[in-house]
């Protein structure tokens, strides 16, 4: 993993919505991870939200990352929870951008980051996609927005135009190799 994407992820400006596309799971909990930490170390919220696997052993994988994870819960700094499929169907009902807007009201508006390891069989791709637009490029209220899905799943999905259809739908991309905004 190059130096400058973890750097480049650290510093991304406030109220972006990336997409992070990762080859391994050490690729991922290494940005991922990254990124927690320094936010967490500087007092914000991170919500952590889990598609795959349990929350139990993603709190595992900080803690052997060096997360201080018990003592970040106790501050209020890091929450990590289980995707929960109402979401799907609350965005049939309110675009995702309100969903988001409401979860920043209901967090005390405070700065923070939103980060979803997704997978992409809790939800179809016309879905995603639709939902990954309707938070637009920025976010509208403080709250960056990191959406991480495995790069093989999401290049052979339509011929990879939908790959091409999530980087549009996205502000910033993050790549094991590269990092760039959009």
């Amino acid at each position: 993993m190059k130096p400058e994407v973890v750097d480049y992820v650290i510093s991304m400006p406030l109220s972006s919505h990336a997409i992070f596309l990762y080859e391994s799971e050490d690729e991922k909990r290494t940005v991922l991870f990254t990124y927690v930490q320094d936010r967490v170390g500087k007092g914000e919220l991170v919500s952590y939200c889990v598609h795959e696997g349990s929350v139990e052993g993603v709190e595992q994988a900080m803690r052997d990352f060096g997360i201080e994870v018990d003592m970040r819960k106790r501050q209020g700094l890091l929450e990590v929870f289980k995707f929960d499929p109402k979401i799907v169907e609350a965005t049939s009902k309110t675009p995702a951008r309100e969903i988001l807007k409401r979860f920043y009201q209901a967090k005390g508006k405070r700065r923070m980051s939103l980060i979803s390891d997704n997978s992409l069989p809790a939800w179809s791709p016309e879905w995603l996609l639709e939902c990954e637009r309707s938070h637009g490029r920025r976010m509208e209220v403080p709250v960056t927005f990191i959406c991480a899905y495995p790069s093989n799943e999401i290049c052979k999905i339509w011929n990879g135009q939908y790959f091409i259809d999530m980087l549009k739908a996205h502000g910033h991309a993050i790549f094991p190799g590269i990092a760039f905004a959009l």
